[in-house]
């Protein structure tokens, strides 16, 4: 007998992101450019959904990544003599610090809405499981028998 391999299957770790073509939300079918996307695990996956969806406790839940720890800005208080500090190179220095990419959120699917997204790649996994068990399979007489 042959080993029962798993399928290859998403995590359930989705980032959102901003799509520049409109498609079908994957649960209510409206149009949308706001989807979520999978590239964590040996599979990716990615849909599109409404941002109103996003909020429902019963589709998905934020992903709280643990702070970083910053050092704080140097205020120049504690060294030197502090004469030549204005006002804006204080407000540069803070515009410096923030990034200009906006980090994608982390998302977490419901357990059902993820078993809807599993439910393809599991699907396509049986069906070729089937299809080599069938290739094994000898095939039906062909002639009568007397």
């Amino acid at each position: 007998m042959s080993s029962q391999k798993r399928p290859a299957l998403p995590a359930n770790r989705y980032k959102s992101r901003t799509a520049a073509k409109q498609g079908a939300c994957f649960i209510c079918a409206n149009f949308t450019c706001s989807l979520f996307v999978s590239d964590q695990g040996p599979v990716s996956d990615w849909f599109y959904v409404c941002s109103d969806h996003t909020t429902s406790p019963s589709f998905c839940s934020l992903l709280q990544d643990p702070p970083v720890d910053v050092p704080p800005p140097d205020t120049g208080t504690g060294t030197g003599t502090g004469k030549g500090v204005n006002a804006s190179t204080a407000t540069e220095d803070k515009s410096k610090s923030v990034p200009s990419e906006q980090v994608a959120k982390k998302y977490t699917l419901h357990r059902d809405v993820f078993y809807l997204r599993l439910r393809p790649f599991i699907q396509q996994f049986e069906k070729q499981q089937s299809s080599r068990l069938v290739q094994r399979l000898p095939g039906a007489p062909t002639h009568l028998p007397k």
